[in-house]
Order: C-alpha cells, then sequence, then structure tokens
C-alpha cells in the first residue's frame, strides 16, 4: 500500500511540473490568456520517460500572434518531452500533432481584422469580396457572415453576406449572392477540417504540427 502511495504521489509531482511548464510555455507563446485549464493521462513509467499519449488543454480569451480567440480547446497526442529542460523550459524531441477546437465572436474577429497585425487581412478580404479599401465591421447573424467596407476616395460603403465553410484544409468564404468565393491564406502546417457559423460566432476544428 505504501509504495503505491509514494508512486501516486510521483506521478502527481510529474504531472505538476509537466502542467506548470506547458502554462509558463503557452503564458509565453501568447500575448494574454484568461483562463487554462489541463488534462492529462499517463502512466508514472511512461511520465517518467517523457512521454504522454494525451494531453487535453482549455482556454478561454487568448490572444495568439494578435488573434483574439474567445475559446480554444487543443488535444495533443504522442508527446516527447525533454525532461533536461524542465521546469524552467519546456522542450519537445519530436514533432507532434495537435487537433484544436476554436471559438470566437464577431465581435472578436473584428477587432482581429481591425488590428495593426491583421488590418492587410481585413483589407485583402474587402478588395476582393467588396471591391473597397477597407473593413469597417464585420458581423454574424444565423449562418451568415456580413462584411462592411468602405472606399476611401468617394466615401462610399459596401456590404455584402457569405457563407463559410472548410475546403481542402482551409477556410472559404462564399457570396451569398454571385457565389463568388475567397480562400482565407494560412500556414501549411494548419488543416482546417470544419469550419462553420452558429449564435454571432465562428467555429473552427482542425489540426497543426508542433515542431520540436
Amino acid at each position: 500500500m505504501k509504495q503505491n502511495e509514494n508512486i501516486f504521489k510521483s506521478k502527481g509531482l510529474l504531472i505538476k511540473i509537466i502542467e506548470t511548464s506547458l502554462r509558463f510555455w503557452i503564458r509565453r507563446s501568447c500575448t494574454s490568456v484568461s483562463e487554462l485549464k489541463f488534462s492529462i493521462n499517463e502512466t508514472t513509467q511512461s511520465l517518467l520517460k517523457g512521454n504522454i499519449s494525451n494531453i487535453k488543454t482549455f482556454a478561454k480569451k487568448v490572444v495568439f500572434q494578435g488573434l483574439i480567440i474567445d475559446e480554444i480547446e487543443l488535444v495533443a497526442s504522442n508527446i516527447k518531452i525533454d525532461f533536461k529542460s524542465l521546469p524552467t523550459k519546456l522542450s519537445f524531441k519530436e514533432e507532434f500533432k495537435v487537433n484544436f477546437n476554436i471559438k470566437t465572436s464577431d465581435v472578436s474577429l473584428t477587432k482581429t481584422l481591425l488590428s495593426k497585425k491583421w488590418k492587410w487581412l481585413g483589407e485583402l478580404l474587402c478588395r476582393e469580396l467588396l471591391g473597397t479599401d477597407s473593413l469597417t465591421k464585420l458581423t454574424i447573424s444565423e449562418s451568415y457572415l456580413e462584411l462592411n467596407g468602405i472606399v476611401k476616395s468617394l466615401k462610399s460603403t459596401e456590404k455584402s453576406t457569405f457563407r463559410l465553410i472548410a475546403d481542402t484544409g482551409k477556410i472559404v468564404l462564399f457570396n451569398k449572392i454571385n457565389s463568388n468565393k475567397f480562400t482565407i491564406p494560412m500556414e501549411n502546417s494548419v488543416f482546417i477540417d470544419k469550419a462553420f457559423l452558429d449564435n454571432n460566432s465562428i467555429l473552427i476544428s482542425g489540426k497543426a504540427k508542433i515542431k520540436s
């Protein structure tokens, strides 16, 4: 009984060290994180070798590389941690995949596309889909996204509604009226499985590669 108790304590300590290191790594990678929770289920023997078969992470109000995300759930599998770097630094021996579910509101998405870092994407969407210079507003109603843009030289505004889907790993916007479409550019390390609109929010599911 005492031996089992010692093993349990060792496992609990290892998980605590890993969670602390993960927390530090995520907060260092993000501008801000409001809420952060972990779930690690692994044997002591595997943990001692630095092997983790599954980690679930849930966070709220995340700002990552200028992207404002209201909620995100991450599930990472087959992770090999370099214990030599713990607890001050988190290093991985090999590349691994992360499955993610993201939810963000039209308000957060508008703030992102109007920000200094992502203003180019808002302008690109407006040029390609509205024929305007820049974005003024974005709203999500039922299953449609509405873009509002402005032509600065004429001081005129345009707006149109779009459907949003995932196609061949990318997010695609379809014009509701003329069926024109635009594929949102993104890194090759990210693959989008599902993307849809619901209740003033955009929901995205996919996978990404995390390099060692």
